[in-house]
């Protein structure tokens, strides 16, 4: 079997147990309730959770310690494991697996280019 043959089997694979998964976890899990509320807030006639991270006094501490690049990679690092949880992680399944399996087609491409060859008439030099 070549190696282009193997790259576009490899992707195709990658494709289908990817989205096959995706399709599994989205099905089996709720939509995301919010996890470490603080609270209740009332506001236009309906009540929602205020997690703890969500205030201006916590907004303001962070960034007394840390400054506001300590606030940013806080914010990054919740929204980064925000991502492994729930219906989140699905997408993030069906992301990553249609950018492997583009990968594996685009090296499969590559490996069918291969290197220029040299005119018949030309030495290496």
């Amino acid at each position: 079997m070549t190696s282009e043959k193997l790259y576009h089997l490899l992707g195709a694979f990658l494709l289908l147990a990817g989205l096959l998964a995706a399709t599994a976890v989205y099905l089996r899990t709720a939509p995301d309730d919010d996890d470490g509320a603080l609270g209740y807030t009332v506001d236009g006639g309906g009540s929602y959770a205020v997690r703890a991270d969500d205030s201006k006094k916590y907004e303001r501490q962070m960034e007394q310690i840390s400054g506001k690049s300590g606030v940013l990679a806080a914010e990054f690092m919740d929204w980064l494991g925000s991502l492994w949880h729930g219906r989140k992680l699905a997408y993030t399944l069906g992301v990553l697996s249609v950018g492997s399996s583009l990968t594996c087609l685009f090296l499969a491409n590559f490996q069918i280019l291969g290197p220029p060859e040299n005119p018949a008439g030309k030495k290496d030099a």
